[in-house]
């Protein structure tokens, strides 16, 4: 059964984190091989490093094209940084006269240039990134501003002393220390990656999105040009163990960060992976739920396609009520259930699509085997496969019309019948009266009686009588009978006889119905028939009054 509700399964939301620490840890390896390769080979050092070159620019251009698909800033910047590591790497091939396919030729005399112009420019760029990251958390807490500046600071303050100590030094033509700067670096760059490391590792950052930033920050402004310069050192008297040795301690710093968070990332996926668990037997449980309700329903459901005209799903209450079988239903049009109300029946659904709201509509439905049941359908929007259908509750209303019907025929009953028949409420007031009842008391058919109750309908004194003997006797015995007397349109008197019956109706609300006869003229009648009997009996002869006559005479 395709499924009513749709359900979102929400998930971490990692961005390209993912995507810049892989990256960035291949790119590292690849620098890691080309920068401490005991192949010795220049040729193969030079494809190295030429590889990490173009690696770095395809990750930067790659990054810049996202920022045109997702406008993240933050991406554009992560992806000028690769571009820019990308001509740092062609400045350490060029430094060292390693041509990929010329590897005789003599380093390029800008290569300097070129490498500390964009060391500068990504000092700058990574100071660009905390800003536009953080510009509107400067009000936060100190402290915790601080831990977020620490590594552009750091990465400032290096690329600083580097690019102005070389300036300062070049300028004497002090040829002998022009190492330091590149020393300084070195060990500014191992402080830094082993507090990126103890960072890393003490879960501070394990859900902050600033770490995946700074961690590829770092692999873009301090790998290439740190490793670089622990290369350069060769040219000094230091050893060549001490240079191999700070260059593995920084790679081990760098890269123990960057495991440290593919760590945390694999972890994220543990959660994501047991939080999906949840949702899906969550969605499980609520699936079979919603299929029981479907099954089960006293009333009959259908799933329509309205665009196909395609029955998509049914209960075994629509089964049963129509005669058809699921497969029955599927295969033909919906509109052969309803022959004689398509038109309708399209509107209906236009109608609910158009409102989004639930609609209501009293139709006639034809069953398999030729039947024409009255049937009240409502309808609603659902989204089944990422289609539009409408969700149709049938209910037989065939009983309820019959019994209308029924009704319609009792209330014609007592409309033409020639007494007064009257409903009212414990509280007196006048629910219902028939025609007959209306006439006597000039009522008009179809004037509001709500506002009147039983008390006005008759003199002080006869309603004292049936507040205080007829009803408490009509609630306790369920009727009570009488004569009385009740009022007229022109205000007179006309004596009845009454009948008084207690009931209740479906809801348990209790309620009195009253039927009055006119006698009056039948007790005027009597009245006379007994005065003319007493009259002729008085002047029959030997009568004792005639002989009373006979004697005064």
């Amino acid at each position: 059964m395709p499924s009513l509700k749709r359900y979102r399964v929400t998930r971490p939301n990692h961005g390209p984190k993912h995507l810049w620490i892989t990256a960035a840890a291949l790119w590292a390896l690849f620098i890691f091989v080309g920068d401490n390769s005991l192949l010795g080979t220049s040729q193969i050092l030079a494809l190295i490093d030429s590889t990490s070159a173009v690696l770095a620019f395809v990750i930067g251009f790659a990054a810049i094209a996202r920022y045109a698909c997702k406008g993240d800033s933050t991406t554009l910047l992560l992806g000028a940084g690769f571009v820019a590591a990308g001509l740092l790497e062609c400045a350490h091939v060029l430094d060292g006269g390693q041509w990929l396919f010329d590897p005789e030729q003599p380093a390029m005399a800008s290569n300097d240039a070129l490498w500390r112009s964009s060391q500068i420019f990504l000092a700058l760029l990574m100071l660009a990134i905390a800003f536009t990251e953080y510009r509107h958390k400067i009000s936060g807490s100190m402290v915790h501003l601080q831990a977020r500046f620490v590594v552009p600071v750091i990465i400032v303050a290096a690329s600083g002393v580097h690019f102005g100590t070389s300036l300062g030094i070049d300028s004497i033509g002090y040829q002998p220390a022009t190492g330091w700067p590149d020393v300084i670096t070195v060990f500014l760059g191992l402080g830094f990656g082993m507090a990126l490391l103890v960072m890393l590792s003490s879960g501070s950052w394990q859900h902050n999105s600033l770490a995946y930033e700074i961690t590829v920050a770092m692999m873009v402004l301090f790998v290439s040009p740190v490793f670089f310069a622990t290369s350069s050192i060769a040219m000094f008297d230091a050893p060549h163990i001490i240079t191999h040795a700070l260059s593995l301690a920084a790679h081990a710093c760098v890269l123990g960060g960057l495991l440290i968070e593919l760590i945390h990332m694999a972890h994220s996926y543990k959660d994501e992976i047991e939080l999906r668990r949840m949702a899906q037997q969550q969605l499980l449980r609520s699936t079979e739920r919603m299929t029981r309700i479907f099954n089960y329903s006293s009333d009959a459901i259908l799933i329509v396609n309205p665009n196909h005209d395609r029955i998509v799903d049914a209960n075994d209450t629509a089964m049963s009520l129509l005669g058809y079988s699921m497969r029955e239903l599927m295969e033909n049009p919906a509109s052969v259930i309803y022959p004689d109300a398509t038109d309708a029946l399209n509107k209906l659904y236009r109608d609910t699509e158009e409102s989004g709201s639930s609609n209501s509509r009293s139709l006639y439905c034809s069953k398999k085997d030729g039947a024409i049941i009255p049937i009240e359908i409502s309808t609603s929007v659902v989204d089944i496969d990422n289609e539009t259908c409408i969700l149709c509750m049938i209910r037989d209303i065939g009983a309820q019309k019959e019994t209308e019907a029924a009704q319609s025929r009792l209330i014609d009953i007592i409309d033409s019948n020639p007494d007064f028949i009257a409903t009212f409420d414990m509280e007196g007031e006048i629910l219902f009266m028939n025609r007959a009842g209306r006439i006597s008391l000039g009522f008009d058919a179809d004037e509001d009686l709500s506002i009147y109750t039983i008390k006005e309908l008759f003199p002080s004194e006869e309603t004292s009588r049936l507040l205080d003997e007829a009803i408490p006797m009509a609630f306790v015995q369920n009727s009570w009978e009488g004569e009385g007397i009740t009022a007229t349109m022109d205000k007179g008197v006309r004596t009845v006889t009454q009948q008084l019956v207690y009931h209740k109706s479906a809801d348990g609300r209790s309620y009195y119905s009253i039927t009055m006869r006119d006698i009056h003229e039948r007790k005027l009648a009597e009245a006379h028939l007994i005065s003319a009997k007493e009259a002729a009996a008085r002047h029959r002869p030997g009568s004792q009054a005639t002989r009373v006559r006979r004697h005064h005479q």
